[in-house]
């Protein structure tokens, strides 16, 4: 997309330069900065659907005090994520994100410098329709769908990241699984069923046991 990681400048970007809140929409940020109107009145919706069928950039850089030494890790949290695109540490592609209702990690400390690091996020086009009534079986797109035009809210695709973003330095971060994935199946004739976890850990989680236990709920009356 012709644009400079280190600067942040672009000349295919049509605006830049928008200060945004995070967490936070592309949308909330135009409509704070005077690009656009507020959605919620009259037809502005309709107005603002050229918003989704853009690339969008959020953009920053991370203060020198908290890059970490060689011997220690810098790992970047997200919380949510709306809905598809790339995270780019200096320039170069540090992880991919698919699921605007999971949390993401990624290790960048393979791709921070000394001193002065940037990390963009480039949100793709969103999907150009999660259909409501009759099409939840053929969804694929991990997207709130309700986004798209529902019986109590006109279209309105947002973009941007909608949770909190941390940035953990050092060794001691807590173990975890990732690309946690549950598949189930059953056969109610012969009251069978099958149950798939696959995860992967991260190093601190290799050094533990995972214990996978499977109870009946039952309710109280």
């Amino acid at each position: 997309m012709n644009f400079d990681f280190d600067r942040f400048t672009g000349n295919w970007a049509e605006y830049a330069e928008i200060d945004i809140e995070i967490p936070g929409s592309v949308q909330m940020a135009l409509k704070n900065a005077g690009i656009i109107e507020d959605w919620n009145i009259g037809l502005n919706c309709n107005k603002i659907e050229w918003i989704e069928n853009r690339h969008w950039l959020i953009a920053g850089r991370i203060p020198d005090s908290w890059v970490a030494d060689e011997h220690s890790k810098t790992i970047l949290e997200c919380k949510g994520l709306d809905y598809k695109g790339l995270v780019m540490v200096n320039g170069k592609e540090a992880g991919r994100f698919e699921n605007a209702f999971i949390p993401y990690t990624f290790d960048i400390s393979s791709f921070l410098k000394k001193s002065n690091n940037t990390i963009v996020f480039v949100f793709e086009c969103p999907p150009k329709n999660l259909a409501q009534i009759g099409w939840t079986s053929l969804i694929k797109d991990w997207k709130p769908r309700f986004n798209f035009g529902w019986d109590w809210i006109p279209r309105m695709v947002q973009t941007g990241i909608w949770d909190n973003v941390y940035i953990h330095v050092g060794n001691n971060y807590p173990a975890s699984l990732e690309q946690l994935q549950i598949i189930t199946s059953a056969d109610k004739k012969i009251n069978s069923g099958r149950l798939t976890i696959k995860a992967t850990p991260n190093t601190p989680a290799l050094r533990g046991k995972v214990k996978v236990e499977l109870t009946r709920r039952t309710e109280k009356n």
